[in-house]
């Protein structure tokens, strides 16, 4: 049994912290919890460290030390109720984590520690809760899961939906706090998002505020602590646990249906479809957008109207910041399938830019026919359109190198382990049917006819040295000549490129809902929506006639 002294007056001593105003702060007592089964132990020097590795984990509510040679109990949210004072019989020192604005150095122990409600996230008083009331023994610590939100106007945007207000028109938009950081992939910030906000209240709702807001990250490790991003600029959000948030805060703005108003936040957040017309800026007309809960990501897409051709000839079906391509000539375009293509800019490894490419439905670049990787093939009018095109016209010019060669790419080639062969990711999706390729400049009497599996490879490649299991294409002439890039054996696990090339087949072909559906979730007539035309624009402030 452990031996419990027995002292006649009870101590408060107060731990000082930097800061005075609402913020986490301790107030420590000469008590011991009525059981130690559910904490966490942790080797510490002192007392004083015992209570920064509680400050540490947002989960702790409460910190133990019986003395100073023994380990340091940490107690997490709902897992201690008593404590018991040492003139009642404890033993040790117990640290209670409270929320206030009380001075460090002045805190009111007893008015803390009788009948006061604190929040483990703090900018959340609805859910995860706890309170402490004085009892003639010690202290008792009650948990509240949620409290009642019949007076929350859109429920706050707190986590335990639905809200009983949350059909109402004026809660049609709504912000989804999440624990969650931007993910892989996530560009600059938008330079609005250097704006005067001091707490995380005021970061969310001048995301609310502003139509061009879609996700909003508060880090107050950072400067600027609240920075915001529009829907074309953030791909995936990080999962992560509320001990890693370290005071950060993230929202994603959702417009909300009759149907979706009703759902819970997870469901939210699974694998559900979203139409942010005259609600979220910075979409193009006639799209929609996905978000999916995967164990390791938030991850958000973007489609368009499955019927409309973002620029003829090309196909319909590609989802925003894809680029289609067919095979062959006029009236060849059905023999092989049409797939969608997509630069990104990242030094990342090959397994690296592999799974964000299977996280968008799809695998690493194959090269479909000889010639697929060429700019200068973005000039001639036919149906095989090259990956390049629409990479040279913008996109690929955020890579930073000047004039474009030189650049290098994660492709999906890679060494098979049985034969030593290299062989392309998808080769279901290269022409060797028969239909005519293109080239530039264009001869009609070449034998332009697609029949086998291309490997552009460069000189001296490809390079067999064990261990060169992956490749990449290099652009040597982004111009002039003719196909203008090679490709390369590289280590699977070093980051040598600058970006990688993702392929995927067309919305209709992989089960996502027709625009006209996801549309009328809504309410509305797809009929009375304006045409995009053969290229899509921004959407500007629109009302409904």
């Amino acid at each position: 049994m452990r031996y419990r002294l027995l002292i006649p007056i009870l101590t408060l001593f107060l731990i000082q912290t930097n800061a005075s105003d609402v913020e986490y702060k301790f107030v420590v007592v000469s008590g011991e919890p009525v059981t130690l089964n559910a904490s966490e132990t942790v080797q510490v020097a002192n007392f004083d460290e015992c209570t920064d590795k509680c400050e540490q984990k947002t989960e702790c509510v409460l910190a133990y030390q019986s003395n100073s040679s023994d380990p340091c109990y940490l107690f997490d949210w709902n897992s201690i109720t008593q404590i018991i004072k040492n003139e009642a019989g404890g033993n040790g020192t117990t640290a209670f984590k409270v929320y206030t604005d009380q001075p460090a150095c002045e805190l009111n122990a007893a008015h803390l520690l009788n009948g006061k409600t604190y929040p483990l996230f703090p900018n959340d008083t609805v859910r995860n809760l706890w309170r402490i009331d004085t009892a003639e023994d010690g202290w008792t610590i009650t948990y509240i899961d949620a409290k009642p939100t019949e007076n929350l106007i859109c429920g706050n945007f707190t986590h335990d939906r639905p809200y009983k207000d949350g059909c109402n028109p004026e809660c049609n938009v709504t912000m989804v706090q999440l624990l969650a950081i931007p993910g892989p992939l996530t560009a600059e910030f938008s330079n609005e998002a250097f704006i005067t906000t001091n707490t995380w209240e005021e970061c969310l709702y001048y995301c609310y505020d502003h139509p061009s807001c879609f996700v909003v990250w508060f880090n107050p490790n950072l400067v600027p602590i609240c920075r915001w991003y529009s829907i074309n600029i953030i791909f995936f959000l990080n999962r992560t646990e509320a001990s890693e948030m370290g005071g950060q805060h993230l929202a994603i703005k959702l417009p909300l249906s009759q149907k979706s108003c009703s759902y819970t936040t997870e469901e939210l957040m699974d694998d559900k479809y979203y139409w942010p017309f005259n609600k979220i800026y910075q979409f193009f007309d006639r799209s929609f957008f996905r978000i999916r809960t995967t164990p390791k990501y938030y991850k958000i897409s973007v489609y368009s109207d499955e019927k409309k051709s973002r620029s003829k000839p090309r196909p319909a079906g590609c989802e925003i910041n894809t680029h289609p391509s067919v095979l062959g000539r006029t009236g060849e375009e059905t023999r092989n399938p049409a797939v969608c293509g997509r630069y990104k800019k990242a030094n990342v490894t090959y397994a690296a830019a592999k799974e964000i490419c299977q996280e968008w439905d799809g695998e690493l670049a194959t090269e479909r026919f000889y010639g697929y990787f060429s700019n200068c093939l973005n000039n001639v009018d036919m149906a095989n359109i090259p990956l390049m095109d629409e990479v040279f016209s913008g996109q690929y010019a955020r890579f930073g190198v000047p004039g474009y060669a030189g650049i290098k790419v994660w492709v999906g080639l890679e060494k098979d382990s049985t034969t030593q062969r290299f062989k392309w990711a998808r080769e279901d999706w290269v022409g060797t049917n028969g239909v005519r390729r293109n080239q530039c400049p264009y001869d009609h009497n070449a034998n332009l006819k697609m029949t086998s599996i291309p490997y552009t490879w460069g000189a001296n490649q490809p390079d067999m040295t064990p261990g060169n299991d992956c490749a990449y294409m290099t652009i040597t002439d982004a111009q002039t000549l003719f196909p203008g890039y090679a490709l390369s054996t590289s280590r699977c696990d070093v980051a040598t490129t600058n970006g990688f090339a993702c392929q995927t087949r067309p919305q209709q072909e992989k089960g996502i809902p027709k625009f006209d559906d996801v549309v009328r979730e809504y309410g509305q007539d797809p009929a009375l929506l304006p045409e995009p035309g053969d290229g899509y624009t921004f959407i500007q402030v629109k009302q409904w006639p």
